[in-house]
């Protein structure tokens, strides 16, 4: 999933590489978050879990935002 991804990532030689795959970092987030729509709308997991597991989701996903302007900012230093 996501953290393994930026493992992947991490372990590249390049920037280019890293930011890359922190972009599918943030495709996987994306779609945990909309598989916990799904789950809730029929009725696999109640509201209030999804209400947290998409919050914390959305933290994850600004703080992967904000390694990637990390890594790019670096390569412009």
């Amino acid at each position: 999933m996501w953290s393994m991804n930026i493992a992947e990532g991490a372990a590249r030689r390049t920037d280019k590489d890293f930011i890359y795959f922190l972009h599918i970092s943030l495709g996987s987030a994306s779609e945990l978050d909309t598989q916990v729509e799904i789950a809730a709308r029929i009725g696999l997991l109640d509201e209030k879990n999804a209400c947290k597991t998409q919050s914390e989701t959305g933290e994850i996903s600004r703080m992967i935002y904000g390694l990637i302007r990390s890594v790019e900012n670096k390569k412009h230093d």
